[in-house]
């Protein structure tokens, strides 16, 4: 066409080319369409993961605040179990002191049986322990011996 008229080949490849553009665009615009839908569909889903995101930093905040607890409630029944165990042994330490002063109680009582005895007996002990003191204190063995 543009071997006759110049005009007429230049409006021939202006129809040819709309032609063209029109084909491409009923491949094109269902692309088109997809993508906005497949667009539409990416935003409401970046925007549900934001809240997933929110959520899961506030069970994260919670998860680190209780390990914090857990590991402080351990460390307090560690102490506890600790505090048991010198409790116990300080009990199983009375215990023994208490049978240990039980039997020595028994013994204090024949004791005291024996002191009674010997109280009873204590003047005649004290006058004979003076006389003794008496007859040893002042003189010297060969006068002593002399008097027997």
């Amino acid at each position: 066409m543009m071997k006759k008229s110049a005009a007429a080949g230049a409006l021939c490849t202006w129809v040819r080319a709309i032609e063209d553009y029109a084909k491409c665009l009923k491949i094109v615009n269902p692309k088109r369409e997809k993508k906005a839908v497949a667009e539409a569909k990416v935003a409401r889903l970046m925007e549900e993961l934001r809240g997933y995101e929110e959520e899961f930093a506030v069970i994260q905040a919670k998860l680190i605040d209780l390990g914090r607890k857990v590991s402080e409630n351990q460390r307090r029944m560690d102490e506890l179990k600790n505090n048991l165990q010198q409790l116990q042994s300080k009990i199983d330490r009375g215990e023994k002191l208490v049978s240990s002063l039980a039997e020595e109680k028994s013994n204090w009582i024949i004791r005291l049986a024996g002191f009674e005895l010997d109280e009873s007996c204590l003047l005649g002990d004290c006058l004979l322990a003076s006389a003794f003191m008496s007859y040893c204190g002042p003189f010297p063995s060969d006068y002593r011996n002399m008097l027997n």
